[in-house]
């Protein structure tokens, strides 16, 4: 059979799933991972503090958490494709938005409203949605390799942002940054449709010749005992790509890299966690237990609050009660002087 064929005959379901796992990769790295990026120079360009930059961010995990249920509604009732496109339209325009504004607030509202909100209806939940309902044999296949493309956009596409940012700006790395979103946004999810109410037979789970059935020959839905699911390889696969999502690997600790300028130099920080159940990050940081590899460069406080303390060059280690960590590098610069 001709490639051709081969493509022209493959199951919906994985044109369905290749377009969520190429957004999962965008979302993933320019709008999640990415805000570590912007972290310090939002913070210089706008003359923050720490805890009012922190701000930003936290409120826009915060609203993600609490409006969750009514993301979940809106792809019942509209579909996944819908609201990817209108997610790209008004997150690609709140991006160019946010390079424009100086003031505290306005950037703080802008951000939530303009970034955060659209970035979580069009590729949080609604991603896992879209790909699910289009799986049920090979649903744990479907939705590792979607987590896969979710962690993997913060891979791929933090150092290209971190070298924009480095060589013309913040500012015109988030314009660039937003027509990307825009564009593939757009683009992929002309691969993504609504899943059907009743999958393909390809994707139908055929009942052994013995199953139980009804008098009329239909099949009779049977749940599995913990036994019975504990001999299956999909249970497995499940306890995997669900260990992988809450591993030390998705643990972020911010900003990623931290200068102190002079003996009253602070810095506070922030240990989070990347769920893609709930599309979104969480805040760990009231957990962590923070220490300082040389304090007599820098101290730490048990709220994550960096001091300067003496010229150099250490590391400041966040660690979870299950023994899960992230550092960052701090310098310290001046700090004989005020």
């Amino acid at each position: 059979m001709r490639v051709q064929d081969r493509l022209r005959n493959l199951y919906s379901g994985w044109w369905a799933l290749l377009g969520v796992t190429l957004l999962a990769l965008m979302s993933g790295g320019v709008l999640y991972h990415g805000a570590a990026v912007f972290f310090n120079p939002i913070k210089r360009d706008l003359n923050l503090s720490s805890a009012n930059t922190s701000l930003i961010f936290t409120i826009s995990r915060a609203q993600s958490s609490l409006a969750a249920p009514l993301y979940g509604w809106l792809v019942d009732h509209f579909g996944p494709r819908p609201l990817i496109v209108l997610g790209a339209i008004v997150a690609s325009v709140g991006l160019v938005v946010i390079t424009l504004i100086d003031n505290y607030i306005i950037f703080l509202i802008a951000y939530v409203l303009l970034v955060s909100v659209p970035s979580h209806f069009g590729f949080g939940p609604t991603l896992m949605a879209a790909a699910n309902g289009w799986f049920v044999r090979r649903k744990a296949i479907a939705m590792t390799i979607l987590l896969t493309g979710i962690a993997a956009g913060g891979a791929i596409f933090l150092y290209p942002l971190g070298l924009g940012v480095a060589t013309i700006g913040w500012r015109a790395t988030l314009i660039y940054s937003a027509v990307f979103v825009l564009v593939s946004g757009l683009l992929c999810s002309r691969l993504v449709r609504t899943p059907p109410d009743e999958v393909d037979e390809v994707e139908r789970i055929t009942p052994s010749s013995d199953a139980a059935s009804e008098p009329g020959g239909s099949v009779v839905s049977q749940d599995f005992s913990l036994a019975e699911a504990l001999r299956t390889g999909v249970f497995w696969i499940l306890l995997a790509a669900s260990t992988l999502t809450v591993s030390g690997a998705g643990l972020k600790l911010l900003p990623p890299e931290i200068t102190l300028q002079g003996q009253d130099a602070t810095q506070r920080l922030i240990l989070t966690q990347w769920t893609p159940q709930r599309g979104s990050e969480i805040d760990l940081t009231p957990q962590a237990t923070f220490v300082s590899s040389s304090p007599g460069v820098a101290r730490v406080d048990a709220q994550g609050v960096v001091r300067a303390a003496g010229d150099g060059e250490t590391r400041i280690t966040a660690r979870l009660p299950d023994g899960r960590s992230a550092s960052v590098r701090v310098r310290v610069r001046s700090a004989g002087q005020t």
